[in-house]
C-alpha cells in the first residue's frame, strides 16, 4: 500500500507536459544530440591518442552512430551557439533541448510536439521567430 502510494505521488511529480520532472533531474542541464555527439567524439578521439589502437566499445560505437544521424547541427560553433538563443527565464531546459533536437519549423507543431511551450510565457510569434533563427542556424552552419 505505501509503495503504490509512494509511485503515485512520484507520478504526479513528475509530467513533462507540465515541466516537472523528479528531484534526481532539478538543476541540472539538459542535453543536445549534438552536443552528446560532440562529447563523444572527443572521448572517442582521446581513446584512441591514448591507446593506440583506437578500439571502442559496441555500445559507444552505435550510440555515437545514433548522434550523427539523429544531430541537427554538425558544427561546433554552432551548437554553442543555439544555448545563446534561449532566454533561461522563458525555457526549461527540457524545452530548449527538445526544440533544438526536433527543428520544429512552426509555432503550432512546436506546441503539439512539446506540450508545456503551451504556457502563456511567450507569444506564438516569439517561439517562431526562435524556431526561424535555428533553421537559419542549422541552414548556414559551416
Amino acid at each position: 500500500m505505501a509503495t503504490t502510494r509512494r509511485r503515485r505521488q512520484a507520478l504526479e511529480e513528475e509530467d513533462a507536459n507540465q515541466v516537472k520532472f523528479g528531484t534526481e533531474f532539478q538543476d541540472v542541464q539538459c542535453l543536445l544530440i549534438s552536443e552528446v555527439r560532440v562529447l563523444l567524439e572527443v572521448a572517442k578521439d582521446r581513446k584512441r591518442k591514448e591507446s593506440g589502437d583506437g578500439s571502442i566499445s559496441d555500445v559507444m560505437q552505435k550510440t555515437i552512430d545514433y548522434c550523427q544521424q539523429f544531430s541537427r547541427f554538425t558544427n561546433k560553433q554552432t551548437v554553442k551557439e543555439i544555448r545563446s538563443l534561449f532566454p533561461d527565464e522563458q525555457f526549461h531546459q527540457f524545452e530548449m533541448a527538445q526544440l533544438a533536437n526536433l527543428c520544429c519549423e512552426t509555432a503550432e507543431e512546436a506546441k503539439i510536439l512539446i506540450p508545456s511551450l503551451a504556457r502563456e510565457v511567450r507569444t506564438d510569434d516569439e517561439l517562431q521567430n526562435l524556431l526561424n533563427d535555428l533553421q537559419n542556424l542549422r541552414k548556414y552552419q559551416g
